[in-house]
């Protein structure tokens, strides 16, 4: 299994908004869209603070391919894609109730 198929197809299966924010349940709950990519590389790295590479880029890129064409979905991943590309670092973290902030 690729790094894009283990941690960033997975995003597909989440509902977000036009703002780029996760709208299911959960620790992922209000994220951006890409947070649980870098949650699933911080289990398999133990790390949790990751710069950002070309390569993640290029995986998001690729998964616009997947993403449905419906106005608000496609304005919302490319929000969370602008807002990935200005980034330099990402720190990620667990609170104490199991929420994932990015």
């Amino acid at each position: 299994m690729t790094d894009f198929e283990l941690h960033w197809k997975p995003i597909l299966s989440y509902d977000w908004n036009g703002l780029g924010r996760i709208t299911n349940p959960g620790k992922f709950e209000g994220e951006m869209l890409y947070a649980p990519a870098f949650w699933s590389m911080s289990l398999e790295l133990n790390e949790h603070c990751f710069e950002i590479t070309k390569q993640d880029i290029i995986d998001m890129k690729l998964l616009q391919t997947h993403v449905s064409s419906e106005y608000e979905i496609m304005q919302g991943f490319l929000i969370a894609l602008n807002e990935l590309k200005k980034k330099r670092k990402i720190k990620i973290s667990q609170t104490n109730d199991g929420f994932v902030c990015a």
